[in-house]
């Protein structure tokens, strides 16, 4: 069966000879007063407010039963408790404006009046984006920041009120269909009629290229988005290279006829110019107020000393850069530097010198730890990070002191933490492992864990005593001197459970499950893979 819904008749009736057409009603006065009732009062007792349900009811009946009007309109009023607000919305002139073509309804224009202007300001931005994209929340974030839409706060800050507004917009119904696709990977999408208001707002300075010899320029155009369908060779039209008021410019493509386009933007806070060649270009120096570059999924080899001229740049995304191999050396004078994205960089063998001088940075993929000053564990030290962090080549680690210096205990807003000793290592442990990774004990707060190419025999003290008791994922891989399991039974929150290599291991028992009366009590997923003496 298929079914194919649309807010516009002339599809509708296209597809009349195939399918039969339903046309949708509005809900009742009585289902809409419900609707709205349960997002103004939530489980509160509406007795009490009685004053308040006349008003309220005739603010209902305007919105003419569509659905997202009413929600819109009931998370306002949710935080308006007096009779002369709830009066005001209900004689507000907004709803004598005519819809007009752009089908944009009052309620949603009144929702929108009524947000604060910093608020107004991120929603209208995400028009920039085509309809019904998927809109990553960490994303938006370092959108917002790097366009200057958040008030200004410390750079520690502006991440949580980025979240903070993120949130309200959901709450007000201007974003919806929120996801959290994997741990920390949040993703929402915009209602078609949110769209149209949006684009109302900002028709004359956001703009989605679809087809670039199309695109006529109005006033002065701050924000473009260029569809995945943009291809490399296309040219731009004359409309567009006249444009020099770029703010942001989002999935822009690297071609060597549009190339010279995106340079010259000399006023530009966004670049996203993902799939590059290997060559970073020499003018994309004089982008002196950029303060977010994605070049990831490119073919650059070496990031040259250059980029650390761009010393506003809060947001540097290299993720899946596969053939890069090098960072600046100077990237350390960066000090505006918030997110370093370099998932999958496999590439790449060391940490430029001094990534602790980076005192803004709240996000970096993975750090290797050197043997040299300036390239140690202890550059983690100072770093207030966020979100995930992998720490790779832990073998240069000597000694319990030196793991402690990276402070993993202290960094309570990571929720997620990888430590990865080198592989090929089986035949020399190296000196003081065991104490080494008792030092790099994190904070309680940590959700998910994983310890690949363990080369000691001895439990830490930290897994041992079910220290991180809000654990949700555990990945265990190579411990290969360890000849009892862990007593992960005690973890009231562990889901998923994933024990691969344990070739010393003959037996599980009751060490594994804990002393607890019920063992693993959230627990779904569970991995034993290659145990190779386990009897």
């Amino acid at each position: 069966m298929v079914i194919v819904t649309t807010r516009i008749e002339r599809i509708a009736q296209m597809m009349a000879p195939i399918l039969p057409i339903h046309h949708m009603g509005f809900l009742s006065d009585d289902d809409s007063w419900s609707l709205f009732k349960g997002h103004v009062f939530g489980m509160g007792r509406v007795e009490e407010k009685t004053e308040l349900e006349s008003i309220g009811r005739k603010i209902v009946k305007k919105c003419g039963g569509v659905p997202l009007a009413i929600k819109a309109l009931g998370s306002l009023m949710s935080i308006k408790s007096s009779k002369n607000d709830w009066e005001s919305v209900e004689k507000s002139q907004i709803w004598d404006s005519p819809i007009g073509k752009d089908s944009i309804l009052p309620a949603l224009r009144l929702s929108y009046h009524h947000l604060s202007p910093h608020l107004r300001q991120c929603f209208a931005f995400c028009c920039v984006f085509p309809k019904d994209h998927k809109l990553e929340m960490d994303k938006l974030i370092q959108l917002w920041i790097a366009n200057g839409f958040i008030p200004f706060k410390e750079p520690s800050e502006l991440y949580d009120l980025g979240v903070d507004i993120f949130n309200k917009l959901v709450w007000r119904s201007f974003f919806q269909d929120v996801k959290e696709e994997y741990p920390g990977y949040i993703t929402c999408k915009m209602h078609d009629l949110m769209h149209d208001l949006a684009q109302s707002i900002m028709r004359h300075e956001c703009v989605a290229v679809e087809f670039v010899k199309d695109v006529k320029v109005e006033g002065r155009i701050f924000h473009m988005f260029f569809g995945m369908f943009s291809s490399p060779n296309i040219s731009l039209n004359e409309d567009l290279y006249k444009v020099r008021s770029l703010r942001s410019c989002l999935g822009a493509f690297d071609g060597e006829a549009s190339r010279p386009f995106f340079f010259k933007q000399k006023y530009l806070r966004v670049l996203d110019i993902k799939h590059m060649g290997p060559e970073v270009p020499r003018s994309i120096n004089n982008l002196k107020h950029l303060r977010y570059l994605d070049m990831s999924k490119s073919a650059i080899k070496v990031l040259p000393k250059s980029t650390t001229c761009l010393l506003n740049l809060q947001t540097l995304k290299l993720d899946e850069c596969r053939s890069l191999c090098e960072l600046p050396k100077g990237m350390k004078h960066m000090k505006n530097l918030m997110h370093l994205g370099i998932t999958n960089c496999d590439s790449l063998t060391r940490m430029p010198e001094g990534m602790g001088q980076l005192s803004c940075l709240q996000s970096l993929s993975f750090f290797i730890a050197g043997k040299e000053k300036g390239y140690q564990i202890s550059e983690l030290k100072v770093l207030n990070l966020r979100n995930k962090l992998t720490i790779k080549e832990l073998d240069n680690v000597k000694n319990s002191e030196e793991a402690k210096s990276a402070n993993l205990i202290g960094k309570q807003n990571l929720y997620s933490l990888s430590l990865v000793w080198q592989s090929d290592n089986e035949s020399h442990v190296p000196d003081h492992v065991e104490d080494v990774l008792d030092g790099l004990q994190p904070h309680s707060n940590l959700k998910e864990l994983a310890i690949n190419n363990y080369h000691g025999s001895k439990i830490p003290t930290w897994i041992q005593d079910s220290i991180l008791c809000d654990l949700v994922q555990i990945s265990l891989y190579c411990w290969e001197r360890c000849e009892h399991l862990p007593p992960l039974g005690k973890l009231p929150f562990l889901k998923v459970l994933d024990i691969t290599d344990w070739h010393a291991v003959k037996y599980i028992g009751n060490e594994f499950h804990g002393d607890g009366v019920i063992s693993f009590p959230s627990l779904k997923e569970f991995r034993l893979h290659n145990m190779r003496d386990l009897e």
